[in-house]
Formats: structure tokens, C-alpha cells, sequence
């Protein structure tokens, strides 16, 4: 039996198997419920190309549609782009 530290998961996105700890934990700061399948580089990409299309406020998850909450896009978001 694996340790947590050694447990995968497969992205949805990108398709490769990455460590657990490449996605947002199940309390993590977003308003899904769902199990995170999206990894922390693909959801960074996400949100940063989101941002030049949309308000912070409207964008949402990749995987459910349910919107992000301010702090998971500040967190994850280009500062650069963020701050625009």
C-alpha cells in the first residue's frame, strides 16, 4: 500500500499522472465539491488565460462551472496579469 506522499492522480487536462500534492487539496479554497482532477499548472494556465477574457469574478472551475472564489485565483493567477 502506497503512502499519501506517493499517491497519483491522472489530469484532465493534460493527461500526465503527477503526485496528489500537484492538485488543490479537497479543502482547498474554491467553491466545488468535487475531487480535484485538474492540476495546479493546468488550472494556473486556466486562470491566467481566463483573466484577459473575463472578470475575476466570473471565472470558473475548468471541471464543474462553478465560479472560483477570489482568493484560489489570486493565489494561482499570473501577479502581473492578476493585478491588471
Amino acid at each position: 500500500m502506497s503512502s499519501p506522499s506517493t499517491e497519483t492522480a491522472v489530469c484532465t487536462v493534460c493527461f500526465e499522472q503527477k503526485p496528489q500534492a500537484d492538485f488543490l487539496g479537497t479543502k482547498s479554497p474554491t467553491n466545488c465539491i468535487h475531487e480535484p482532477s485538474t492540476c495546479l499548472q493546468c488550472l494556473t494556465s486556466y486562470i491566467n488565460s481566463q483573466i484577459g477574457e473575463a472578470t475575476v469574478g466570473l471565472i470558473s472551475c475548468p471541471e464543474c462551472e462553478e465560479p472560483l472564489d477570489y482568493d484560489t485565483i489570486r493565489l494561482l493567477a499570473s501577479r502581473d496579469l492578476f493585478n491588471q
